[in-house]
């Protein structure tokens, strides 16, 4: 029997990381990460007549310019900008024109093309669809499948923006196919945001206010069962890019309540990445069936 109160009060929790991750919750008049990407969109369109700007969620959209929008300049997340603006609002004009400005003009590969900007992200596989679907011909980008529907992907982390990385950008850092993983996970440990974990009868609440956040996943010594004492192997739903729930795949209970909440949140979580679980064996992430 799952405790009633408990199980009410992680989902409480989970609203509340909820609303807060996605700007709502702001006792101030700033803008929420929605109301910024619009504004960021209509900049953009504005500064450049043939451009056209697809919001896919809040702080991620498709740039395309030409005469029949085909070529694809910006696909990624506006998140540096956006943290630029809740640190300095008053700068929010500067802030859109910069921003816009670099995300739609062809890409510098100077500062698009860092080995120490890159960066691997957790995403569902079917991002690669999104993906192929814009991409040119001549573009590939690289992936790999972490466990389940959850996948890898690369993105440069530059000041002002964050580019996904097709092959031909990482090959021009000089790195191989060899070592380039390893590169953006260490890249990672540098600038990743230390996790918030919140610790419940049923299960541990992981977020953080990081869109690399779920690239954790990545970093064994996170997954050391001396800080997730549960029983079992560590089953762990990926719910967005910066909220996650851990609990041990012998816990009944805890499996109960995680996949409830799962199925409660995924459709009004922003950033929403998977409900499938993934369980960890071994020192590796596979699928997990109960």
């Amino acid at each position: 029997m799952i405790g009633g109160r408990s199980l009410v009060g992680t989902v409480l929790a989970l609203l509340t990381v909820f609303l807060a991750s996605a700007g709502l919750a702001q006792a101030d008049e700033r803008m929420s990460a929605q109301e910024f990407t619009q504004s960021f969109a209509a900049r953009v369109e504005k500064l450049f007549p043939d451009a056209r700007v697809t919001i896919k969620q809040a702080l991620e959209v498709e740039i395309k310019r030409g005469a029949e929008y085909e070529a694809l300049l910006f696909k990624g997340n506006l998140d540096n900008a956006f943290k630029k603006y809740l640190d300095e609002p008053w700068r929010l004009e500067d802030i859109l024109n910069e921003h816009a400005r670099v995300s739609a003009s062809a890409p510098d590969k100077a500062s698009f093309a860092k080995r120490e900007q890159l960066v691997a992200v957790i995403r569902h596989q079917s991002y690669l669809d999104e993906i192929n679907k814009t991409k040119r011909a001549d573009q590939e980008f690289p992936m790999h499948r972490l466990a389940g529907d959850i996948a890898v992907y690369y993105a440069f982390d530059a000041p002002d923006t964050i580019r996904y990385a097709d092959s031909r950008m990482i090959e021009e850092t000089g790195l191989t196919r060899s070592d380039f993983e390893s590169v953006a996970i260490e890249n990672l440990r540098r600038i990743m945001v230390e996790p918030l974990l919140e610790t419940y009868p049923e299960m541990v609440v992981i977020s953080a206010n990081d869109p690399y956040m779920t690239s954790v996943l990545l970093f064994d010594q996170f997954w050391n069962p001396d800080r997730f004492r549960f029983r079992g192997d560590l089953v762990v739903f990926v719910l967005t890019r910066d909220l996650m729930l851990v609990t041990g795949s012998e816990e009944s209970a805890g499996l109960a309540a995680t996949q409830k909440a799962a199925r409660d949140l995924i459709e009004k979580l922003p950033y929403a990445i998977s409900s499938e679980p993934i369980v960890r064996r071994q020192g590796k992430w596979e699928a997990f069936q109960p």
